[in-house]
């Protein structure tokens, strides 16, 4: 069984992920350049992925 702290981060990546994507259709309707889109996808994404528990972290926090 998973702890509390487990499953809030969890959430909380999910939460950022869901965020990193929804930037896509918002910086096309603010006319937002490719690269600052980008930018902020990715600032999202990562520690998304990082607090949701990836196997590429995993293995690197290994390390």
């Amino acid at each position: 069984m998973k702890g509390l702290k487990e499953v809030e981060r969890e959430r909380l990546g999910l939460i950022l992920i869901a965020l990193g994507v929804a930037v896509w259709p918002v910086a096309a309707v603010l006319n937002i350049t490719t690269r600052t889109a980008l930018a902020l996808h990715l600032s999202l994404i990562i520690p998304g992925v990082y607090l949701r528990g990836s196997r590429v972290f995993g293995f690197l926090r290994r390390k």
